[in-house]
């Protein structure tokens, strides 16, 4: 009797730590809320149902019934989620791939061929922002000599420091928006393009512009639903950025919310980094979200969204920067490129890139 109950023992404790271990397997495979929620109920049932079968506190049938209601519970459930997600579009930034606009690539969009001017005696090292990359990368395959580009060591990248690289001088010429733009006399700008930040929502929801203030006080908090914007009665999920990505801290700096709700936390579970609970764009319905007009144009037909007007926009505005080292203020050559990304020519680069030109 005594070892049956040891026994007995020892099995339900297994089964608890069994549970335990995959739970904890799935936190560190970063699985969904959910499916850690289904292994905890997995588990709980499971205990309960072997402690029914060693300890018969039931009536007949009672355990087989228990047994079938949990697997069809069960069942919906895991089926009714997967559903659900197959169904939203998750979107993120970038939306197309960088590495179609590196230069001289063979399936590149753009021609240089129809571009009359050409750098053919100095190039020169680009570096940005990663969301100017196609901008600049795009003025360098359309503007620098192929033969000597593969035949020199000069760069096109995207760095974590753009501003830095120019310092170092590992970078000539460097793009950087305005709200990043700093105060000092030892650099040159030029203002040679905008870009500014959009707010868009789900295909199917009826508004399709909002007041600057609402939207203002939609990410402070002060309006939680749609109705009361003039939409139907649908909690807003009023998504933002992680704090490193140059979307979130030029929607920051251009609407100037004292304090901003706090951001809608990743579904998954991440327990060694916290930029994962800040969650992706998930296109529900009721969603509303932002990025950079230049990220979203070159994918807007091919996603289930429409961008919202917005009364006064032009504070949402971000002018580009060509920045440089004012002691190459005397360089004809790349006073010359600098000059040419005014141009028409330029300028007609700097749309087919997915930015605003200047006129």
């Amino acid at each position: 009797m005594f070892v049956s109950k040891v026994f007995r023992i020892i099995i339900l404790s297994v089964l608890l730590l069994i549970g335990i271990g995959t739970a904890i397997v799935a936190i560190l495979i970063e699985t969904s809320y959910f499916y850690l929620a289904v292994i905890i109920g997995c588990t709980i049932c499971l205990w309960i149902y072997v402690s029914l079968m060693f300890y018969q506190w039931h009536r007949p049938g009672f355990r087989r019934m228990f047994l079938l209601s949990m697997l069809i519970v069960g069942a919906i459930s895991v089926y009714t989620y997967e559903q659900r997600q197959a169904q939203i579009e998750t979107i993120d930034e970038p939306y197309a791939s960088l590495d179609q606009h590196k230069p001289f690539q063979a399936d590149h969009p753009l021609d240089s061929a129809e571009i009359e001017y050409e750098l053919t005696e100095q190039l020169f090292p680009l570096d940005g922002q990663s969301f100017l990359y196609p901008l600049y990368a795009n003025f360098a395959h359309v503007t620098f000599s192929e033969q000597l580009y593969t035949q020199s060591e000069v760069t096109i990248v995207s760095s974590d420091d753009p501003l830095d690289s120019l310092i170092r001088g590992e970078a000539e010429v460097v793009f950087l928006p305005d709200f990043l733009l700093p105060e000092l006399e030892s650099i040159e700008t030029k203002h040679i393009a905008n870009d500014c930040l959009v707010f868009f929502v789900h295909e199917t929801n009826p508004l399709s512009q909002l007041e600057l203030e609402q939207i203002r006080n939609i990410y402070a908090g002060s309006i939680s639903n749609w109705s009361q914007v003039g939409g139907e009665a649908f909690a807003i999920r009023a998504y933002q950025r992680p704090q490193i990505q140059d979307s979130q801290a030029a929607f920051v700096q251009l609407l100037d919310v004292d304090t901003l709700i706090n951001p809608i936390e990743d579904s998954r579970i991440n327990i060694l980094s916290d930029q994962s609970q800040i969650a992706i764009y998930e296109n529900f319905e009721n969603a509303l979200g932002f990025t950079f007009y230049s990220n979203i144009v070159p994918v807007i037909d091919s996603i289930q969204i429409k961008l919202l007007e917005v009364e006064d926009e032009s504070t949402l505005a971000v002018p580009i920067h060509a920045v440089y080292s004012a002691e190459k203020g005397s360089n004809e050559e790349l006073h010359s490129f600098i000059n040419w990304m005014l141009s028409d020519e330029g300028q007609d680069i700097v749309s087919q890139s997915g930015f605003l030109p200047l006129n």
